[in-house]
């Protein structure tokens, strides 16, 4: 089910969920590589609309996402913990930018 901060409708929306095998953020963007538990290999990029780290269009296991949240999923600023599983939210309405519902890395 998708979380309530999703804003687009029901019918355009897909989400991809699996564990994140690339991932890039920089001042603009996060880009990331996600290998679903369905067996595909789906790519998302998520501009930061102003919002240097992107923590607007982030989730922490369905709630919203701090600063301090950065430490669940990076190791070091910009690097990813091995491990790490998330679901992209992602609108076919071509306006409404994808959602990243981060579940933190494997224990």
């Amino acid at each position: 089910m998708a979380p309530a901060a999703v804003s687009c409708d029901r019918n355009q929306l897909t989400s991809y969920f699996g564990h994140v095998i690339a991932y890039r953020r920089s001042a603009k963007q996060t880009w990331l590589r996600i290998a679903t538990d369905y067996g595909t290999t789906e790519e998302v990029t998520v501009a930061h609309d102003g919002a240097a780290d992107g923590r607007a269009h982030f989730l922490l296991r369905g709630q919203p996402f701090g600063a301090k949240d950065f430490a669940a999923i990076e190791s070091k600023p910009g690097v990813l913990r091995k491990g790490t599983r998330a679901t992209a939210w992602v609108c076919s309405d071509g306006k409404t930018a994808p959602l990243i519902d981060w579940n933190g890395a494997a224990e």
